[in-house]
């Protein structure tokens, strides 16, 4: 699924979907295609199921999951470290398209994880946005 998204083929990714599970990577993969797409709405609700496997699942290792290397080295660092990083990295997804309404969604997410303390976050500076 993550090559036919880097190839931008996304009829056929849409044929794929149902063969995906439903774990926290392909439902990843579901938002970016929805999100290629322009069904940002959808997107998002996608990126909000995935973020607790995703932000917080330090035993993987997001280089053997993202084996088309889909996201970047800087990408992957927002990855198994809190709920705040990751939705930064959702965040800064939705502000290349111009999405601003999701963009704020989730920025707010970020501060409310940082807020309640209810992660373990290894850099506490807010302002390292990709």
């Amino acid at each position: 699924m993550g090559n036919l998204l880097k190839h931008e083929n996304y009829d056929l990714a849409m044929d794929f979907l149902r063969f995906l599970p439903s774990t926290s990577w392909p439902t990843y993969l579901k938002a970016r295609l929805y999100l290629a797409r322009g069904e940002y709405t959808l997107a998002a609700t996608y990126f909000k199921q995935a973020a607790s496997g995703l932000a917080t699942g330090r035993h993987m290792n997001m280089e053997s999951i993202d084996t088309s290397n889909l996201l970047n080295p800087s990408e992957r660092a927002n990855f198994n470290d809190g709920l705040s990083r990751y939705y930064q990295h959702i965040l800064s997804v939705f502000d290349g398209l111009k999405a601003h309404s999701h963009v704020a969604d989730f920025a707010k997410l970020a501060l409310h994880a940082l807020e309640s303390g209810a992660e373990e976050v290894n850099d506490h500076s807010f302002a390292d946005l990709d």
